[in-house]
């Protein structure tokens, strides 16, 4: 089932203009998904595109040979390049800023990548001017509640029985999130084997990729996290539990927002030193 974003339109009405879209967010949040439907609505309308993925090594080793050889796959016409897993490149800031420097006018280039680290690790370049982020992540509620067909509830609220319902599914949102596979999939235990899919894969992945010494802690305090949401975060609590320094639980935190985990939110005050030094609320995405 093919849920519309909210995304999706914003893309879709500035989509022509001179800039190089890099979507970005953590696995699993559908954003292949939505470059497939943003590519199939340019089609739709007659233009002409072409989606490489770079999990295919024959792309991968082209690209990275020389940002020169994605002409050879292109008419003599204006095309939209969509480039998935772009982080795979080793340089793929150098693709971004050959394409959109020397061939803007005929080339319309929308990348995605997974994890702000390593994009933040491979992009040598800042690329000022060139490129727009787009932060795609998990469903939000509107679109939870849009891939069960219940969008139009908003507008009801104000019955009761409306309001009820409305409230089951927000509690079904709270313990399960907004990964479209596990908000799709309608059996409880389904759901749970999902998101132990999304850690044990995909998470251990990352961790891996980061470099993480103590991959055995790093998954205890991201267990604790989630057991935590909507909380203030205690460093001196949590170092003190997993019997690390804090500087440790610093970088770990770090890191696990980097790669879209977790979400940190600043406390509201009128002196902006004390919103910096006061304990943020974490929020397990």
């Amino acid at each position: 089932m093919m849920v519309e974003r909210d995304i999706y339109r914003w893309i879709i009405n500035r989509i022509e203009r001179d800039e190089v879209l890099v979507i970005t967010g953590a696995r699993q949040v559908g954003k292949t998904t939505l470059m497939k439907e943003v590519e199939r609505n340019l089609r739709s309308k007659g233009k002409a595109t072409l989606f490489i993925n770079l999990e295919d090594k024959d792309y991968l080793g082209m690209l990275n040979e020389s940002p020169k050889n994605l002409l050879r796959l292109l008419k003599n016409e204006k095309t939209f390049v969509f480039v998935d897993e772009v982080q795979y490149l080793n340089d793929p800031s150098g693709l971004i800023k050959y394409i959109y420097d020397e061939h803007r006018d005929r080339i319309k280039l929308i990348v995605s990548g997974s994890s702000a680290f390593y994009m933040d690790r491979k992009f040598r370049d800042s690329l000022a001017g060139r490129k727009r982020l787009v932060l795609l992540g998990t469903f939000s509620f509107r679109e939870f509640l849009r891939a069960k067909e219940k969008e139009g509830l908003i507008e009801q609220y104000d019955l009761l029985p409306v309001k009820r319902e409305i409230l089951a599914l927000l509690e079904e949102y709270a313990i399960y999130g907004g990964y479209p596979r596990v908000v799709l999939e309608e059996n409880p235990r389904e759901k749970r084997e999902i998101l132990r899919e999304l850690i044990n894969s995909y998470a251990k992945k990352d961790a891996l990729g980061m470099d993480i010494k103590e991959e055995y802690k790093f998954f205890q305090l991201m267990k604790l996290l989630a057991g935590r949401t909507g909380m203030l975060v205690n460093k001196s609590e949590l170092s003190s539990t997993l019997g690390v320094s804090i500087t440790m639980i610093d970088n770990y935190l770090y890191l696990m927002e980097k790669a879209f985990y977790v979400s940190f939110i600043s406390p509201l005050y009128r002196n902006r030193t004390k919103e910096f030094t006061r304990k943020k609320k974490e929020y397990f995405m």
